[in-house]
């Protein structure tokens, strides 16, 4: 036997002795107690055999000699035990190493396999065929559904896609003004996977500055999604929830958004006409001087909205919620806001020239500066509303009753007649009203 033979030999007894060493160290503990009492059993045995030879018979002794014998075994009893017990506790801990090593090894052929498909679905969404790129989509979207660690990677790959493939035009496009645009079926498939899958729920949806003229957003998920200077004309919205979503400067004409859930959402500067937000929830949103003509707000929920010089000319607002919304300096000429409900409402210099507010209510309104020329205020609530410098003359419908219960005329234009006859009443309208 060579030197590096021995030597290699030697190493491997010493790594069974440090891998067993628990083992061994039970065995000789074992060993030691029952040579230890072997010893003790073997005098107490010829003790007891001399005795009985020698008709010296002890009964105490003899009592104790088997008192000896169940505690030995008992003693060798629970030894036996505590080895099987060792033993099985030795055994479990290799399974268990066993078992977790397996596990790593799984987890980390699973790893490469995720990391294959992922470079794979990546190649595919390149393809120029369609069903290829539809496979890489979903192949994305699995691997996101399995590991979390990829959603946030594979959100925003699926939103570079829709980036790329439908990009706005800087400068618009013919077939882009007459909103002439074919929805593509791979980037369909992505809008309806984002928004169906929770887990890309309040992520960073990236969809600004896209072409996404009549694409389906159908009661779907894009909470907090990011729109804004994309070409959403006619796109389909109704349900979605939308929350705190962002579209701002975005053309949303003739999109239809009933009963979607756009609280606090922003729209800013963004074109709305003849968009249909029926039974809208619009709580809060922001719709500065958002383009609104004709856009139909029927039932929609607007509480707490800002509408700031926002444009909502021939708007349909037929019983629409708008308490203590904040539309000052709106236009909102030739609107329909019928038994529309303004009470508490922000509505300083806003234009509502040939307006039907027949039933209205503008309880405790702010009204400072507004327009009324040519409005309906037939059975319009104005208790407490605040008509300073407001014009009213030419205004249909409107009684002394109605007027005698406004908080303040201050500087009001009314028609001569009606003035002369409120002045005589009620005097105190046309004080200056107390900061």
């Amino acid at each position: 036997m060579t030197f590096s033979n021995f030597n290699k030999n030697e190493k491997s007894i010493l790594g069974f002795f440090k891998k067993k060493f628990t083992l061994i160290l039970c065995v000789a503990i074992v060993a030691l107690i029952l040579i230890i009492f072997g010893i003790k059993y073997y005098f107490w045995f010829n003790d007891a055999l001399r005795d009985i030879y020698l008709k010296n018979f002890d009964k105490e002794r003899y009592n104790a000699f088997l008192d000896l014998n169940k505690s030995l075994f008992t003693i060798g009893g629970g030894v036996l035990a505590s080895i099987g017990l060792m033993l099985a506790y030795i055994r479990s801990k290799a399974s268990q190493k066993s078992a977790d090593a397996a596990t790593k090894a799984s987890e980390v052929a699973s790893l490469t396999q995720l990391s294959e498909s992922f470079s794979r679905a990546l190649e595919q969404l390149a393809s120029d065929k369609i069903e290829i790129r539809l496979g890489g989509i979903y192949t994305l979207d699995h691997i996101a559904e399995i590991s979390e660690k990829y959603q946030p990677t594979v959100l925003e790959i699926l939103c570079s896609f829709i980036r790329e493939h439908c990009k706005k035009s800087e400068v618009r496009s013919e077939q882009e003004s007459q909103n002439i645009v074919n929805p593509k079926t791979d980037i369909q498939s992505i809008i309806t996977i984002i928004g169906e899958k929770k887990y890309y729920l309040d992520k960073n949806i990236n969809l600004k500055n896209t072409n996404l003229i009549d694409y389906s957003f159908f009661n779907l998920k894009f909470q907090k999604a990011n729109f804004s200077g994309s070409l959403l004309d006619y796109a389909q919205f109704p349900y979605t929830n939308l929350k705190e979503a962002i579209f701002t400067t975005a053309h949303l004409q003739g999109a239809h958004f009933i009963e979607a859930h756009l609280q606090g959402a922003h729209f800013e500067s963004a074109h709305l006409e003849e968009a249909d937000l029926e039974k809208a929830h619009l709580e809060g949103a922001y719709l500065g001087r958002a383009r609104l003509e004709g856009a139909h707000f029927e039932e929609a929920h607007l509480e707490e909205a800002d509408l700031e010089y926002g444009l909502l000319q021939e708007a349909h607002l037929r019983g629409a919620h708008l308490e203590r919304a904040r539309l000052g300096g709106a236009h909102i000429e030739g609107a329909r806001l019928e038994m529309a409900c303004l009470e508490g409402a922000q509505l300083q210099k806003v234009h509502f020239e040939r307006a039907n507010l027949e039933s209205a209510n503008l309880k405790g309104a702010n009204l400072k500066g507004a327009h009324f020329k040519g409005a309906n205020l037939e059975s319009a609530n104005l208790e407490g509303a605040n008509l300073e410098r407001a014009n009213l003359e030419d205004v249909y419908g409107i009684t002394e009753i109605q007027l005698s219960k406004v908080y303040t005329l201050y500087e009001a234009d009314l028609d001569p007649e009606m003035e002369k006859n409120l002045k005589s009443k009620h005097p105190h309208l046309f004080e200056k009203p107390k900061k």
